[in-house]
């Protein structure tokens, strides 16, 4: 039995302006951290659609997540390098986690 899971996008402005559009790979909650959640984004490279043979480079963002008042988001940056190592090995269990789950 296959379960797709919906992919939901989201468009980041940066800060200088540009936009960047990226695919929500997970949102997590890490206990040690405070219960704080963490959002986990895949940047979509430009001509996607145009290029199925070539190789792509995409690059995985995470940031810390807060749901805002009405339906808004805020996304941090994480500053802090034992945070952001807390964080990268969190993702990688879950990415491995479904990666298990999908065998």
């Amino acid at each position: 039995m296959s379960t797709e899971k919906e992919v939901e996008s989201i468009t980041l402005t940066l800060e200088d302006g540009t936009e960047e559009e990226c695919l929500i790979l997970e949102i997590f909650t890490i206990e040690e951290l405070g219960d704080q959640e963490y959002i986990a984004l895949l940047s979509i490279p430009e001509g996607l659609e145009e290029s199925e043979e070539e190789e792509l480079e995409t690059e995985i963002s995470l940031y810390r997540y807060t749901e805002l008042e009405d339906e808004e988001i805020s996304l941090d940056t994480i500053d802090d390098p034992e945070e952001a190592e807390i964080v990268e090995a969190a993702f990688q269990a879950l990415m491995d986690a479904e990666g298990e789950d999908e065998e």
